[in-house]
C-alpha cells in the first residue's frame, strides 16, 4: 500500500515539438483531465502538430515556430526560451512532461520544477546536449541505446504504445471508404520525409528516380497512397495521401504494407500488426528490436544495394504468405510483453513524489502496468 502523496499534483505542462508528441500525450491528457489535473499544452508550431491538436480538441498556447535549418534553430533559442517562461510562469505547473527538450528542461530547473523527459532517438545530440544537464528524470524504452546520468527509466514498450496499446486504440474501419479501397483489396503507403530536422543534419533521403521504380512496382500488386513532407516528382502527385492526418492510424493499420523513411510511422505499424519496410542510414534502438526479437520492422540502409534488397523482399514478402494474419499475430505476442504506458505515467503523475521514491527503489515495478 503506497503512503499517501507528500503534495497534490494540480497542474501539469506538457510539451509538443512534433507531431508524435500529441499522439503520445492524447490518452494521458484526457486521463489527467479526469482525475482533477489541470492540463496545458505549450507548443512549437511543427508539420501538422496545430491541425493534430485542433482535431483532438486539446487545450494549448504556441510559444515557437521550428524554423528551418540548423543555425537558425541555434539561433531562436533564447527567444523561444522567453516565450516559454512567459506561458509557464502564468500557469505554474507543479509537474512537466515533455521530450528532452531544452526549453521544458531550462524552465523546470531553474524554477526548481518536477520534470519527465522522454527520449527514443539515439542521434538526438545537439537536443540532448542542450536539454539533458537539466533534465533530473528520463524515461526510455527498454530498447534505448544510450544511458544518461541520474536517475534513468526504461519502461517495456514505445512511444507509440501510448497511443497504440490494444487498451488506447480502436480501427476504424471506414477510412477504407474515405481511401475509396474496396474489401479485399491490397493498399501500400509510402512515406517520404524532408531531412531537415536538426538530427538530420548531412543525410538525404531516397532519390526521386527511385521513389518512381517503387510506386511502379507496389501499383502492380494494389493501390498506393504517399505521404511526403517533401515536394513529389510530378508524376507521383497523384499518389498522395489527402485524408486528416487523424486518420493516418487508421490507414495504416488496414494497409497491405508500409514502406518509408519515417521511424516512427514504421514503429506505429508494428505496434499495429502492418509490414514495415524502413529506410534509414542510421541505427535505431527501438527499430533494430521491433526487427530483431518481433520480427515487426524490415529495416535497410539507404545504399543503393541495400535498396535494391528491399525490393526483392517485398517481392518475396508478396509470395510467401498472408500479410496481414502474420504480422498481426506477431504484433499481438510484442503487445503481450510489453506495458500499458499510459497506465504507468498517470499514476507516477498523480502520485508524485510517492510514486517516484518507489520506482527509485524498485523500478521493476513499472513492469507490473499491463
Amino acid at each position: 500500500m503506497l503512503k499517501p502523496s507528500k503534495r497534490k499534483i494540480n497542474k501539469v505542462i506538457i510539451e509538443i515539438g512534433h507531431p508524435n508528441d500529441v499522439h503520445q500525450f492524447k490518452y494521458l491528457y484526457s486521463e489527467l483531465l479526469n482525475s482533477g489535473i489541470d492540463v496545458l499544452f505549450l507548443v512549437k508550431k511543427k508539420d501538422i502538430v496545430i491541425e493534430l491538436m485542433d482535431a483532438y480538441c486539446l487545450p494549448y498556447k504556441v510559444f515557437a515556430k521550428t524554423p528551418s535549418g540548423f543555425l537558425r534553430k541555434v539561433l531562436s533559442l533564447p527567444w523561444f526560451n522567453f516565450k516559454y517562461f512567459l506561458f509557464a510562469r502564468k500557469f505554474k505547473p507543479d509537474i512537466i512532461l515533455s521530450r528532452n527538450s531544452p526549453h521544458s528542461a531550462h524552465y523546470a530547473f531553474f524554477m526548481g520544477v518536477s520534470h519527465f523527459g522522454f527520449a527514443d532517438t539515439e542521434n538526438s545530440g545537439f537536443a540532448d546536449r542542450l536539454a539533458v544537464p537539466f533534465i533530473k528524470y528520463f524515461f526510455t524504452s527498454t530498447s534505448y541505446l544510450k544511458s544518461f546520468p541520474r536517475y534513468h527509466f526504461r519502461y517495456p514498450g514505445y512511444i507509440e504504445t501510448w497511443y497504440l496499446h490494444p487498451k488506447r486504440y480502436k480501427p476504424n474501419p471506414d477510412v477504407l471508404k474515405m481511401l475509396e479501397v474496396k474489401e479485399g483489396e491490397k493498399y501500400f503507403i509510402l512515406r517520404f520525409v524532408s531531412w531537415q530536422a536538426h538530427h538530420d543534419r548531412g543525410l538525404t533521403g531516397l532519390t526521386d528516380e527511385f521513389k518512381i521504380r517503387l510506386v511502379n512496382l507496389l501499383q502492380d500488386y494494389g493501390k498506393v497512397f504517399i505521404s511526403s513532407e517533401k515536394p513529389l516528382p510530378t508524376e507521383l502527385e497523384r499518389y498522395r495521401f489527402s485524408l486528416p492526418p487523424q486518420y493516418m492510424h487508421d490507414a495504416l493499420y488496414y494497409a497491405s504494407l508500409f514502406y518509408g523513411e519515417s521511424a516512427t510511422m514504421a514503429s506505429e505499424c508494428a505496434m499495429l500488426g502492418t509490414p514495415a519496410f524502413f529506410l534509414d542510414p542510421r541505427e535505431l534502438g527501438y527499430i533494430k528490436e521491433q526487427q530483431e526479437k518481433y520480427g515487426l520492422v524490415n529495416y535497410y540502409k539507404t545504399d543503393l544495394n541495400s535498396l535494391n534488397a528491399s525490393i526483392e523482399h517485398i517481392k518475396k514478402t508478396f509470395a510467401l504468405y498472408s500479410l496481414s494474419n502474420h504480422y498481426k499475430e506477431k504484433a499481438l505476442k510484442m503487445h503481450n510483453e510489453i506495458i500499458d504506458p499510459v497506465s504507468f505515467f498517470l499514476w507516477l503523475v498523480i502520485e508524485f513524489p510517492t510514486s517516484m521514491e518507489k520506482i527509485i527503489k524498485n523500478p521493476e515495478i513499472i513492469k507490473s502496468f499491463k
